[in-house]
């Protein structure tokens, strides 16, 4: 094995790379028309849906960093398949693989002590869905059986229960940010960006079954593109707030 198969993480958390891919952000698309750093996202141009043309499309910096993770993790996995398959019988499976776990134990208890590396909280899920494929894989006891969670709150509030769809619930929020605007004000009903809404939803809401979200849904929904917003269950904002108007996009 010419590196740790881990070494990525390694790097991004005890070498604190995250800051580096932060101030690279801007430059990893072709075709960027706008640039926002403060509030982390990016507008740029990729083919449509159709195959037809091109749309501009919006995309924050937690979603591309979650894009690199996860082409990341899929890399670890793979090395460490391969090392097994290659220089381990199955009586030295278990050790390398609880090692292997052990590290990223120690890497998720280091996340916040790095704030840059805190603030996404898609690493550390990232990081414990790599542990769980492991563990589901070879069949190995964790360290500790339960997921690492990074927070900085000391009690964690219960969340609100969602039952119509994560499509519903993220396309509402989309709108209310981006579509809807007060009628004499002319600004939208609420104020933020994606990667902030994304944050809150998967913080504050579960599904009808009680489960979180998936990130990977809530980015999903929460894009630009008319094709993933909500087809049922969608909540009719003027119906709710009739003053509202609906920005006409060109």
């Amino acid at each position: 094995m010419e590196q740790h198969p881990l070494q990525f993480f390694i790097d991004l958390i005890e070498l604190k790379k995250v800051n580096d891919y932060r101030e690279g952000f801007p430059f990893s698309y072709e075709d960027v028309v706008y640039t926002n750093l403060q509030e982390e996202y990016i507008d740029h141009w990729v083919v449509n849906a159709m195959m037809t043309g091109q749309e501009k499309v919006r995309t924050s910096f937690v979603e591309y960093l979650s894009i690199l993770l996860s082409k990341k993790k899929v890399d670890a996995l793979t090395a460490i398949d391969l090392y097994l398959l290659s220089n381990l019988d199955k009586k030295g499976e278990g050790t390398f693989i609880s090692l292997i776990i052990k590290s990223i134990d120690e890497l998720l208890s280091q996340i916040p002590l790095y704030p840059d590396a805190a603030k996404d909280p898609v690493i550390a899920n990232t990081l414990n869905e790599l542990k769980a494929s492991l563990q589901r894989k070879y069949s190995v006891n964790a360290i500790t059986s339960t997921p690492i969670s990074v927070t900085t709150s000391s009690a964690i509030e219960p969340r609100l229960k969602w039952n119509a769809g994560v499509a519903s619930l993220c396309t509402m929020f989309y709108e209310l940010a981006n579509d809807y605007k007060l009628e004499k004000k002319g600004i939208s009903y609420l104020s933020a960006p994606t990667d902030q809404l994304k944050k809150f939803l998967l913080a504050n809401f579960v599904d009808e079954e009680g489960n979180p979200f998936s990130e990977t849904s809530v980015t999903t929904y929460l894009d630009s593109r008319a094709d993933k917003k909500a087809k049922r269950n969608r909540v009719d904002i003027p119906d709710i707030l009739p003053q509202a108007t609906k920005e006409i996009k060109k």
